[in-house]
Formats: structure tokens, C-alpha cells, sequence
């Protein structure tokens, strides 16, 4: 299923059909991929990049994928009153993929969401067991 949010195309779609989407005259542009995994709270959680909403229901267990231009690529994570927010930035080069995981982080009174990026092998064993809906337990 693809969606246009904020001038951004993404892609919510089952892993088994998760493969490289060319999108015309984005030449110059990388794919990200944000998956989350089972966590302790399961709230969930809104995803910005470049100060565009991807999503404001991020959950576990699901993914997304989306078409970034090449260069610099901020991302900021938020939720409710007691999620702290964090932003981070990537350099991102055009035609490649980078697959990043998003990571609860809990304190005493808050948590955040954290984004590290993992290695293609790792995300790709980890991602048939994520939906496009997260419903999976």
C-alpha cells in the first residue's frame, strides 16, 4: 500500500513484498526502513523526518519505508506527555537502503524512542516476524 504524507511516498507493505520501489525522478533519493520490535510499554509513537509526520501510530511490531533525498535526514521521535522527545541525524547517500531500528528507552517517570541503524542481514532476519499493522504477537 503506498501513501503520499507531506510530499514524502511510503510504502506499508508485507515483508514478503518488501523489495527496492522505484519511485520516477527520484534518482537521488534513499530508502529507509524504521521497524520496531516487541518492547516493554507498547505505546505508540510519532515518527518526523525532516520535520514531515511519517506516522503518529508507530507500534510494535511493525515497519515502514519511505523515500528520503540524499544528504542530510533529521528525525525526531515523540508521544504522549510522558515520552521524552529525541531528534537524530543521517548522512544518507542516493540508492542505497538503510534499515534502522527503533528502541523504547525507559527512565523512571519517561521513555523515548531511540533509532539505531543495524545491518541489512540483521533487520532482514528479524522482519518477517512484523506486519503492516503490528498486530502480531
Amino acid at each position: 500500500m503506498l501513501g503520499l504524507v507531506c510530499g514524502f511516498l511510503f510504502a506499508f507493505t508485507p515483508f514478503a513484498e518488501l523489495a527496492p520501489v522505484s519511485f520516477g525522478g527520484q534518482n537521488d533519493s534513499a530508502t529507509i526502513v524504521v521497524y520496531r520490535l516487541r518492547d516493554f510499554q507498547g505505546a505508540p509513537y510519532t515518527l518526523k523526518v525532516n520535520q514531515k509526520v511519517i506516522t503518529k501510530n508507530f507500534k510494535m511490531y511493525q515497519y515502514i519505508q519511505f523515500k528520503v533525498p540524499a544528504g542530510e535526514v533529521v528525525f525526531e521521535t515523540s508521544g504522549n506527555i510522558l515520552v521524552e522527545k529525541k531528534r537524530f541525524t543521517k548522512q544518507v547517500s542516493a540508492g542505497k537502503t538503510y534499515f534502522l531500528e527503533a528502541v523504547v528507552d525507559y527512565s523512571y517517570a519517561s521513555s523515548t524512542l531511540l533509532i539505531y541503524e543495524r545491518e541489512k542481514a540483521e533487520a532482514l532476519e528479524v522482519m518477517p516476524k512484523l506486519t503492516e499493522k503490528g498486530k502480531r504477537w
